[in-house]
């Protein structure tokens, strides 16, 4: 378990975010399926899929953050927004993990 203002020491979230610094977060996940309760999900656009389509379904599975591009469109969970999904995934996967390289 992680602190999540220590999982966001690296990222500028962007002014539209809402969320508590002290909440704790137990794991990552950019994959829907993989979202377990107390996980932090990633919503990463990518060729085929994009993960903002899933944000209903992660808060349903217990997701209790969500980094994406987009504004906050539920405010029952920490909401993170940023200019980049896939940079913030790097930096977050860094410092939950202490910054293994």
């Amino acid at each position: 378990m992680k602190v999540l203002k220590d999982i966001l020491a690296e990222l500028s979230p962007l002014p539209g975010s809402q969320y508590d610094a002290k909440s704790m977060v137990s794991g990552l996940a950019m994959d829907s399926r993989k979202v377990e309760k107390g996980f932090a999900f990633v919503a990463i656009r990518g060729t085929k899929v994009d993960g903002h389509n899933f944000i209903d379904q992660v808060i349903e599975a217990g997701a209790t953050c969500i980094v994406a591009e987009t504004p906050c469109s539920n405010t029952s969970v920490n909401w993170v927004q940023v200019e980049s999904t896939a940079e913030a995934l790097g930096w977050m996967s860094s410092a939950f993990y202490n910054y293994p390289s």
